[in-house]
Order: C-alpha cells, then structure tokens, then sequence
C-alpha cells in the first residue's frame, strides 16, 4: 500500500490550503523553475543555503520579505522572499515555509525560483536583486471559462489601475476589484513588485506584466510570473482582508508564527500516499466517518488508543470499520502518527491488522482499519468469564499467530521492524478468534547492517525489555522479551501490569519462573484452561512448554533470548530441544513507575487506560530557532473520584476548553468556569514566564490533549516543562498546598559541592524575585565558582495567587526541591506553584515586548498538523526525487545521486496488456517480503508508462543456472539458499496475506538475485488473488511451476529447451549425469550436499504430479525442504503433455491465446480454468529423475562404477 502510494504521487500530491480564519496563506505552488548548470562545490553549497534560510526565515517573522548573502564567489549563496501585500504576517510565514520546502528540490542546479499564489522566493549564486526582467518570464492561464467583452474590458481597467498605484505606494503592492458592468460579478487583481527593485524598475516589471497577462483573456484567469514582479486576475476573490496597522509601523506587535513547512501540502501529501491506485474506496470523507460512528457516539467507543481514541463505524454499504480518531499537538506525536501510517501500510501479513484508509479533510486527522469484532486479547485473558471462551487451543493457535506475525516484521520485510508495543491490549482477534498485530504508533525499522538503534524510550510499562528500558538501544530482542510477557499472560490469565495494584510477591515473570524452577508450572494456569481435568494430555505439555519459551524470551541477557523465528520453531515443532532458562530480570514490577530510574530518566505514566505509558526522554529535544515549547510531560495526576453525570461534564468541559483557547492566544494564563453546582467544570492553564505566545500554545495544547485522558474522573492536573493545566469539579484557584505536590529528580550526575550551593542561592534568589514581579515569574542563571558551568533556575507560582500564597507555596517547594541535591537536575511540582533547576540551560531568550496596550494581537493557528514538518521526511522527498527524475534517466537506470533503479518501459496498445500492468501494480504494491522484489515508484506523466524497481546487480536466476560459466558462481550451498527463498516467498503469497495470490509465472527468469545471491520472486503481471472462501478461480492460464523451477535449478536444464534440443525419455546415464556439472558432485557422492539435492528432486517431482490434490503445498513444500528429518512421499507419474509441440496449437481453434516467440516472456495465455498449468518443455527431465530416485543407494553405487 505504501508503494502504490508512491506511484500514485504524481497525481496525488495537489497542494490543498489550509482554510484559516484571518486569511489564505494561499501557499498553492504555480510554478518552479531550476537552473540548467550544477553546483561546483556542492559541500559548500549546502551549509551556505541553510544559513541564508535562516536569515531569510528570521526576517519573515517581522516582515512581509527578506533578503541573505552568504558566502563570497562563485559559492556564495543569495536569496529573496517575499509575500504579497494583502497576506497577514503569520499566512506570509507559511506560504514562505511552503516554499523554502520546496525550493530545494532544484539542488545540485545552482539556483532557482518559486511562485506561489501568496508569496515567492528565488535563490542564486549571484545578485539578482535589481533585474526585473528576463528569458524566463512567462504567464500561465487558468479555468476554462470564456468570458465576454465587458469581462475583458473590466480586467485590463484593473490591471491598468493596478500597474499605476503599485510603484507609488512603499512596498509596491496594488489589490484592485473593478465591477463587471451589467453583471453582479466583479474583476480581482493583484500587482506585486519585489522590494529590491526601484519605482522605475517595477513599472517596467508590471508593464511587461500587463502586455503578458493580456494574453489569457478571454479565459476567466491569469498570471503574470516576471524576474521583478507577480500580477494575478480572476472572476473569483482571492484577496485576502488587508492586515489590521496601527498608526506607526513601531507599534506593530511582533507576530512570531508558527513555521510548520508544508503545514497543508506535506500532511496532504502523506496521508494521501496511503491511497492505493486511486482508489476513492481508501479515500474516507471525515462527513461518512462521522455518520459511520454516529458523530463519535460513546456508545461506539472500542477503546483508548497511543495517541487517538477508536470508534466503530458502519458505512452505508455495510460494511463495519474501526476508526481511529488522532489528537496530536506536538511534533512528537505528530512523529508517532505519521510512523504508525508508514509502517502499517508498509506490510501485509495475515497476522497483521489492516489499515482500509483514511480521511484528512476534516477538522482531525482519522485512521480507517479492518473492523475486528472479538476486540483485543486483553478482554478475554483477564477476564473471569470471556476467559472461558478461549481454550487451550485457541490460545495455542493465538500464540502462533502472534509468532509469525513477529516473524515477519522482524526477518522477512525489507526493513526489520520492531513493534516496541507488543501487549494483550494491542492484539486483537478477527470472528475466528485468529490473532492480528495492532497499534503500530511506537514502531521503528532498521537496516541489516545495524546492530541496533538508539532511540526515545516508549513503550508500556512491564513489557519493555531492561536492557532497552534503561539504555535506550533497541533492537528485535525488546520485542521477544514482550512476547515472552504476553504468553505468560495467556497462560497463567494473570495481568502483568496489574501487580502495580494487587499484592503480588513478585512479579508475574517472576512467579513463572519460580513455579518453573519448582516443577509445578500447571499451578499457575489459568482456572479457565481447566487444565487439571486432563493432568497427562498433550494440552497441559504445550501449555508448560509455553511457558518454559516464555521464560527463555524473558531472560534478562538479550542475546540469551531467541529470536522470533527460533521461538515459533520452538513452539510449532513438538520434538524441538528446548535449552533451560536462566534468571529473569530484577525488576520491581509492583513500583513500575520507573522509580528505579527517575534519577536517570524523565517519564510521564498514566495507568488509566490501555495506551502506551511510558515515554522515557533520553534524545535531545527539537530545537527551535526562537526557543522551545518545552511540552515534554513531567507529571500527570488524575482523581480517584468519578464524575457524577458524565454527559453534563463532557459538554461543560468542551465549553471550558473553548474559553481558555480564546484566552490563550493573547495571553500567558487563563481560567474558566463553566456549569453549576456539582457539575461545575473550573479550569486554569499557564504557561512559564519565558515561553514566547507561540510556544504557550504550543505547550498548552500538548496538555489540553492529555489531561482529557482522566476522564471519566472529575479532575486532574498535568505539569509540562513550560506549562502547567488543572481541571475540577469544585473551586481551586487559591489553593496553594496539598497532598499531591511532589518532587521529580533528573540525571544520574551527581554535582560538587559549589553547585550545590550555588543552586540553593539560585533558588532562593528567583523565589525572593517573583514574589516582587506582576506575573510570579523569575529567572536565573547562576555560575558555579571555579567551574566552567552554571545552574539555570525557573520559578513561577500561577496568578490566582495572592502574593502571601505564591510566597508559602514557594517556600515549600524550595524545601521539598532541594531534597534532588546533588543531582544535577531537579522540579518542584506543587498545587500552586513550579520550581526547576538544572545544569543545563533549558530557558528561552525571553520574548521581546512594549506596553501591553501596544501588543498586537498573536493570531497562532493551533491544529493537528503543527508538528506536520516531521511528515516532510527524506523518504518522501527520496520518492518525489525519483519520479522526477525518472523521464531524465530511464535509459541508463541511474539517478542523479547514484542510485541504481531498475526501470520497466510499458507499452501495451489492447485492454490484456492494460489489464497485466494494472495487476502487476496492484499486486507487487500490496505486498512487502524480503523474497519479492521491491516496487520503488513509477512514472505516469511521459509518453510511456513506466514502473522503476529496487535495482538487482546479478539479474536472474536463468542467467546463471543455463550458463556453463556462470553457473560455477552457483555452488550447491548458495542454489539450496535460493530454493528454501522462493519457497518462503511463495508461502507468504499463499498463507499470509490478507488476500492470497497465486503468481502463476514462476520460473527461473523471474527469480532476481541480490548483491548477495539472494533469491526475489518478480514479474506480478499475471497474478491473481482470492479470498479464503474460495477452493479456485477461473481465470486464464499462464505461468509456470515451483516444481519445474527446481529441477532446473538442481540440474542446470532449461525447460524450455526441449523445444530445440532432443532429449530422450530413457535414462542411460548415471545421477552424476543429471546434476548440474557446475555443482560437482561426482566429487562428494556421499556428502550431504547430494542428498539435500536428491531430496530437492524428490520435492520437485512431488510439486510436479498430474493430480493438483497431490500436489504439497508450499507451507508443506518448506517444511520438507528445510526439516532434514521430514518424511517424503513416493511421487506419482507427471501429467502427459506433449511439451515439445507446446504452443497450444492443437487448441488454438478453442481457445483465445497470443505467443511472442521473441523472447523469454510467459506466453500461453489460456481462457480455460481446467487446463493443467504449463510445463513447456520435455517431460524427460521428470521422467529420467523419477527413475533415478527409485534408485537405491547400491543401485547409485553400482552406476557409479560402470561409469567409471
């Protein structure tokens, strides 16, 4: 899904705006135009354009346009950006964000230019800054309506107008709106000069302007795109308001926007790569979502997600959905977000829960997945009565659907994935009970080269791996030691994390391994498995074997623990040694707030719901260029009551929400309350005294998103590092004390004694400071006497105080603070009050400000995609690279950054050929395993259609195997690797996608081999899926057998070749003799090797029997390949064909067929679902194998010497 998605981009990628109450950043994208010549010396272009991006960015803060020099000859870099005249500051930021975005894409080329509705931007290595003219200049015409005369006539009056007042006025800007007479209608016109040029230069720029733009009438739309200047008409009114002035442009306020780049385009971008093949099924409107649910009814309401809340929907055909609705305010979560879309649409499995769609073109961002009715496994493990429902079977089978669906994350996608969030809660359960993978928010990939990563700690508590929890490296042995969690739990019915509340002595992982240790594991299983009904059966080994691999997937050493291949191998085979366990970790699981590592880490957890709790912050926070929101969670606190008449509550709480977002906008704290009696709602939320407008609202809506999550509770309180929320049901505005303040200590450094005092003094400083300032608020920054460092001190007590209380609650907090000495960090987060001190410097540049009665109003668009900057990833960028580039390098294969692509050139001129490339993308774009060949994206603009894969060095298998040179590149070692790879590919196909496909042209000349002779299955044009219900499908036939394959492989024949070779049916030779010369085995004749290829043979020829019924399947074709203990059937006789006359020509008469005897291809398409798959070539080859494996090994022996 996710590479359709790619190949869709082209079409896909329309920049929406974003409909904004002041105004339109009108941030569309008209034109881009890149410099034919390259970039000398590219290392010094880079660092040059960032630093003029930053110049430029922090004049477009206070003003409309900005200009940068950097560097000197012919590496210097010099940039101009400008919005029109009639956007507001903040709408000029982001239609200049959207173009700093997209202006890189001309690189390496040297420079270039960009027009957007609202704004522009070019960069160059020389000064530009006069010229108003050039080749480049152009006009582009818009809609397709014509209009008449008096249209025309209105249009070059505005335009004329336009042309004269725009080089008087100061920053040669014109907006004109000219009635069509005899019409309701009227003309809007734009003129725009750029502020580098003199009054002359813009009226020649506007001049050639007008005489361009003429050239669209009569159509209803135009633009003028010149070196100097931008002119705009039309019938509709694009104009924005003109921006509210005060009388001196010195009593502005400073509007610091929000720069979130590619706020509208990039989100757009992103979740429309989701949309397969332009399917409008994929593509939700938020209207039929909100319908499906009943608008969000509680009733629908499934559960609490990481990050949204899901819901169950019918749409009108039917059909049931789960929707999950997504609330993020900050780029972390926004992060989340968008890793759980690229992740879950990057893969296919059946134990993998199913994304359908989304919709992002409502107020939120929603995700659309399969709806699986039987909910979650939680449900049913710890619950008394559900439990009953589920045996030992069920549970069994569970496990193992569990297993394989982590098999596949882990080994068989290009990417290893690790789920980080593997938990009863995240596994749910389809109308059969079978187990599908869910909730991938947390998920992180890696390369095969990488040991591990290091990465934000995230997770749920009890079921992150120690080693992971306290240092930060990931790696696929997390995952294992949550599944060892998991199947404890299914086991024993005994919650993990549920110890935090029951007296447990130890932990559940410990428990097991005592009772292990103690050989009495079946006291353990749960009452509902009714275990002790059946003391000697099967069911009560399986189950203590499961739980002995869940002792061995929690060991505390990683590299003891199994790898999730091994454990399903562990589990599925009965007769599978199982090594003993060793100790499991010390970890208190019944105190698993991480209190063992507070000194270490800053955490927030909430035990409120089933979400991922625990995000442990051990990178560095994003910087930003005017200081940081600081939203990063300290300490969350919900009440132990419950509120009384919910309905009322939700509604007065919504209202108080509404009340405090209004204020926060203009100011650093707001209260409110709302409804009456017990069903009051009161509120406050403040920000921390060095925290700019912007970054106050950034920090408040991170808490106004969470706090919510103590509902149904009547209150709580969130304490983030730059703000500070609380909400109840009774007044608490002047409290200052109560039994919920606490201290939270940071950092395992332990400080001298002269930074000890030094923070004392610090903090006795600041609390002597904000009691005299009007907002509480102080600061501090403190150097240590003969240390090269300083103690930094934050202090603020919220403004419902008066100040005897702000003084006694900071007092209080100064005593119970100092208690985190020596450490070097240190918050006090009291009722009242916020105290923080640390030794590194986490404070803002404080932000610049006049008389309060000359701020301007700080008009910030708070929304979902504020942190959409993180969805502007190198990947995307990778995936646009290569669709630009592909009509420029189709014929050699390789892009302009190096990269080698394979490039497929379609041309198909009838509807079966259409219908092949349509299936072709369909198939290979829904698929993802590391034995199918990699579908990098596609190019639908040009002449042709073209599809580009992932670029194989050692082309295909035929190359090699038919070669009598090549072919000794091949040991036997390297070509049994190969054949137990296309099985796996094969039975992934098969069994574990959602729909199973059937390739139907499986042959040498499709099998790809990597830089390592690793084997990828290409070539889906002729591939067909159906569902499980379905024993066949009637389809034409075409495509080739796994079982030919092999016996090609082990002896080096071609097939095919009997069509011009003559072969005879009798065998005459010994084994030696049909075996590949290349693998020289006459060498080794009583080596393993030839008995794994003899065994080969046995399995091709079993694949190869005329009866399909016969026939393994390719589950059971792995297993006898792969198990050198797996008893082999006699293989009966091949089908009978005549192979070496096998065009069909016999059938032409009956059926509808085409041959392209020029080359390699499939060939024989047949419309009849009865015909037996084509074999083309000699029966011989299977003939003359079947009689040399009815040979005994005397009979080999006795061969061998008469040959000899």
């Amino acid at each position: 899904m996710k590479t359709s998605a790619s190949i869709f981009i082209a079409s896909i990628v329309i920049l929406l705006l974003v409909t904004r109450s002041e105004g339109d950043a009108r941030s569309r994208i008209i034109r881009i135009s890149c410099d034919n010549q390259k970039e000398n010396n590219q290392t010094l272009f880079i660092p040059n354009f960032v630093r003029t991006m930053e110049r430029i960015a922090t004049q477009m803060r206070t003003s409309h346009n900005g200009t940068a020099v950097t560097g000197t000859g012919p590496d210097s870099n010099i940039g101009l950006a400008q919005c029109y005249g009639d956007l507001s500051r903040d709408d000029c930021i982001l239609c200049y964000a959207e173009a700093r975005t997209v202006l890189p894409t001309c690189f390496p080329n040297n420079g270039g230019r960009i027009y957007l509705d609202g704004c522009f931007m070019r960069v160059q290595n020389y000064s530009f800054f006069e010229q108003y003219t050039g080749p480049n200049d152009t006009y582009v015409c818009g809609n397709t309506t014509k209009k008449g005369r008096l249209f025309q006539v209105s249009v070059r009056q505005a335009v004329s107008d336009a042309v004269a007042d725009a080089p008087r006025n100061l920053d040669y800007f014109a907006r004109k709106e000219v009635p069509v007479s005899g019409t309701n209608k009227s003309v809007y016109v734009l003129a725009n000069c750029w502020r580098t040029l003199n009054p002359s230069s813009c009226r020649a720029c506007l001049e050639n302007a007008s005489a361009s733009i003429s050239k669209c009438l009569p159509w209803s739309e135009g633009r003028a795109l010149n070196t100097g200047c931008f002119m705009r008409y039309s019938d509709t009114n694009f104009l924005n308001p003109l921006p509210a002035t005060s009388s001196s442009s010195n009593h502005r306020g400073k509007i610091i926007a929000i720069v979130v780049s590619v706020l509208s385009s990039l989100a757009v971008f992103i979740v429309a790569s989701m949309i397969m093949l332009n399917d409008s099924s994929l593509n939700f409107k938020y209207s039929t979502l909100e319908k499906a649910t009943g608008k969000w009814d509680e009733c629908n309401k499934l559960g609490q997600g990481g990050f949204g809340t899901v819901y169950k929907g019918v749409l009108s055909d039917g059909r049931e959905i789960a929707v999950k609705r997504l609330f993020f305010n900050n780029k972390f979560r926004a992060a989340d977000f968008y890793n759980e879309v690229n992740m879950i649409s990057s893969v296919e499995h059946k134990n993998l829960v199913r994304l359908l769609g989304c919709s992002c073109s409502g107020p939120e961002s929603i995700l659309v997945y399969e709806y699986l009715p039987n909910m979650s496994l939680d449900r049913f493990i710890f619950d008394a009565t559900k439990g009953k429902a589920l045996n030992w079977e069920k549970r069994f089978e569970i496990i193992i659907g569990t297993a394989e669906g982590l098999v596949y994350l882990h080994e068989n996608t290009k990417s290893r994935i690790i789920h980080r969030d593997i938990k009863a809660a995240n596994i749910l359960l389809d109308l059969r009970l079978r187990a599908k993978i869910a909730d991938f928010g947390l998920a992180r990939s890696f390369q095969d080269d990488k040991s591990h990563i290091s990465t934000a700690i995230a997770g749920t508590l009890g079921y992150m791996a120690p080693e992971y929890l306290a240092h930060g490296q990931l790696t696929e042995k997390a995952d294992v030691y949550s599944f060892g969690v998991l199947i404890l739990e299914v086991v024993t019915g005994m919650e993990n994390n549920r110890s935090k509340m029951v007296e447990y002595t130890d932990s559940l992982v410990s428990i097991a391994w005592n009772h292990f240790q103690q050989d009495r594991v079946e006291e353990i299983f749960d009452p509902n498995l009714m275990m002790q009904v059946y003391p000697n059966s099967n069911f009560q080994k399986e189950a203590i074997k499961v739980v002995q691999v869940g002792l061995l997937c929690t060991q505390e050493v990683p590299s003891l623990r199994p790898t999730m291949s091994m454990v399903l191998k562990m589990l599925a085979k009965d007769d599978e040694p199982l090594p003993s366990p060793s100790n499991p970790p010390f970890i208190d699981e019944k105190t698993m707030e991480l209190n063992g590592f507070i000194e270490k880490l800053r955490y927030y957890h909430s035990g409120d719901d089933s979400s991922s709790v625990a995000t442990v912050s051990r990178s560095h926070f994003f910087p930003r260029s005017e200081g940081d929101a600081r939203s990063q969670i300290v300490y969350r606190y919900c009440d132990a009551i419950m509120e009384n008449n919910q309905s009322l509550f939700v509604q007065n709480f919504i209202r108080t929400m509404e009340i405090i977002s209004n204020d926060m906008r203009t100011s650093h704290n707001a209260t409110a309350t709302v409804g009456t009696g017990l069903n009051t709602n009161y509120a406050i939320a403040e920000c921390y005294g060095d925290l700019s407008s912007e970054d106050c609202i950034l920090c408040y809506a991170e808490a106004r998103t969470v706090l919510p999550g103590c509902f149904p509770r009547s209150g709580g309180r969130i304490y983030l590092d730059g703000c500070f929320m609380r909400l109840q049901n009774f007044s608490f505005f002047d409290e200052y004390t109560g039994p919920n303040d606490t201290i939270v200590c940071g950092n395992t450094t332990k400080n001298s004694r002269s930074f000890e005092d030094s923070a004392r003094q610090a903090v006795l400083n600041v609390v002597s400071n904000a009691l005299r300032t009007n907002d509480y608020f102080a600061r501090e920054e403190m150097p240590v006497p003969t240390e090269n460092k300083s103690v930094y001190v934050l202090a603020e007590c919220w403004k419902t105080l008066n100040s005897s209380s702000c003084r006694a609650c900071l007092e209080n907090a100064t005593a119970s603070i100092s208690k985190c000495l020596p450490w070097s960090e240190g918050r006090a987060l009291n009722t009242g009050c916020f105290v923080r001190y640390s030794d590194t410097n986490f404070l803002n540049p404080l932000p610049a400000t006049s008389s309060s009665s000359n701020r301007g109003k700080i008009i910030v668009t708070v929304v979902s995609v504020v942190s959409s900057v993180l969805v502007f990833t190198v990947a995307s960028m990778i995936v646009l690279m290569i669709l630009r580039n592909l009509q420029r390098y189709s014929s050699t294969g390789v892009l302009s950054d190096g990269r080698e692509i394979a490039v497929k050139r379609l041309f198909f001129n009838n509807k079966f050929r259409a219908a092949d490339f349509y299936n072709e993308v369909n198939m290979i774009s829904s698929v993802e395993h590391k034995n199918l060949v990699r579908l990098l994206g596609c190019s639908c603009s040009g002449p042709e259609s073209i599809l580009v894969y992932e670029y194989l060095p050692n082309m295909s298998l035929d190359l090699f195997i038919f070669d009598a040179a090549k072919g000794k590149d091949l040991n036997w070692e390297k070509r049994f690797e190969i054949v137990i790879g296309i099985a796996e590919g094969l039975v992934y196909l098969h069994e574990n996608t959602k729909v199973r496909i059937i390739h139907r042209d499986i042959k040498a000349a499709n099998i790809l081999l990597d830089l390592r002779l690793r084997a990828k299955i290409a070539d889906f044009g002729l591939a067909r899926s159906f569902q499980d219900d379905k024993s066949h499908i009637s389809t034409a036939i075409a495509g080739t057998l796994f079982g030919v394959l092999v016996l090609e492989v082990v002896t080096g024949m071609e097939n095919n070749r009997s069509k011009t070779t003559e072969y005879t049916e009798s065998i005459q030779g010994t084994v030696e003799e049909i075996f590949d010369p290349n693998l020289m085995m006459h060498i080794y004749p009583t080596s393993n090797f030839q008995k794994d290829a003899l065994k080969v043979v046995h399995v091709g020829l079993l694949c190869t029997q005329e009866a399909p019924s016969l026939r393994p399947s390719m589950s059971k074709v792995l297993k006898m390949l792969a198990k050198d203990d797996e008893p082999l059937p006699a293989p009966s006789n091949p089908p009978f064909m005549d192979h070496k006359t096998m065009e069909l020509n016999h059938i032409t008469q009956k059926l509808l067929n085409y041959h392209k005897p020029e080359d390699s291809s499939s060939h024989a398409t047949v419309s009849h679902s009865h015909f037996y798959p084509r074999i083309q070539g000699d029966v011989t080859i299977r003939t003359n194998l079947l009689k040399i494996l009815e040979l005994t090994s005397s009979d080999i022996d006795t061969l061998r010497k008469d040959h000899n």
